[in-house]
């Protein structure tokens, strides 16, 4: 395994971890990004974002069958 060196990691690849990540990248830190799972965190996979989908979704079909 190559050997490789950063100036920062960021350990974490939730909504915070990439911010993080990309705006450290964007003025030039030489950037490792670790996450464990998938990238995201939980709030893009299992968290807010599915939870809201499926409440604008439910919301929906409560407007449908009262018309």
């Amino acid at each position: 395994m190559k050997n490789r060196n950063f100036e920062l990691m960021v350990i974490g690849g939730g909504a915070a971890g990439l911010v993080a990540s990309v705006a450290a990248g964007a003025i030039g830190v030489k950037t490792a990004l670790v996450e464990k799972n998938r990238l995201g965190g939980e709030c893009s996979w299992t968290g807010c974002i599915p939870s809201k989908t499926l409440i604008s979704l439910g919301n929906l079909i409560y407007k449908a069958n009262h018309l």
